[in-house]
């Protein structure tokens, strides 16, 4: 609580484009489970050209994503990795590697938010958030295999076009068991 009110009184006394005291409030909001306020902190700053901003703001969505993901709330981290996402595509020159970083987090939480829903006997909901992981890799054999799997009871047609589709490309990758 302590750093709490130093980082919200760094902040008062920041000058302006200086966001080090803002991602440290963050940071400690989000350890302490306030993602509602960690949010609103970030929100509470309007500038889509500053690249130093951009840049925090990339950072600081991903920082609350991969808290809500350690905790298994992992379609609201998705919700805050494409946030992250939306301001890393704002840069003109983009690392390969930080954004496929993003783009994995993205899929892995809408596939956990899928795996839940099949276990509670949502597939419809299962199925929509697979769609949206598919959106992001739609080459993915995985995902392809889940909708493949998922949509056998629901839509047998469409499920036959994903198998075919993963016979064609590999094989090898099939669980002709199920």
């Amino acid at each position: 609580l302590d750093a709490e009110k130093a980082y919200r009184l760094a902040i008062e006394k920041a000058k302006p484009n200086i966001y080090t005291p803002y991602a440290k409030l963050i940071y400690v909001l989000a350890a302490q489970g306030k993602f509602d306020e960690a949010e609103n902190v970030l929100n509470s700053i309007k500038d889509f050209t500053d690249k130093k901003l951009i840049k925090f703001k990339t950072r600081a969505y991903l920082t609350i994503g991969d808290k809500y993901y350690s905790i298994g709330k992992f379609l609201s981290a998705a919700k805050m990795y494409e946030k992250a996402d939306f301001y890393y595509n704002k840069f003109s020159k983009k690392d390969q590697a930080i954004d496929e970083s993003i783009t994995n987090r993205i899929i892995n939480s809408y596939i956990q938010v899928a795996d839940i829903m099949v276990k509670t006997g949502l597939n419809t909901d299962a199925v929509r958030f697979l769609k949206k992981a598919e959106q992001y890799n739609p080459d993915d054999y995985n995902i392809q295999y889940k909708l493949a799997i998922v949509l056998s009871d629901s839509d047998p047609e469409k499920a036959i076009d994903y198998i075919e589709e993963l016979l064609k490309k590999a094989p090898q990758n099939i669980d002709y068991g199920v």
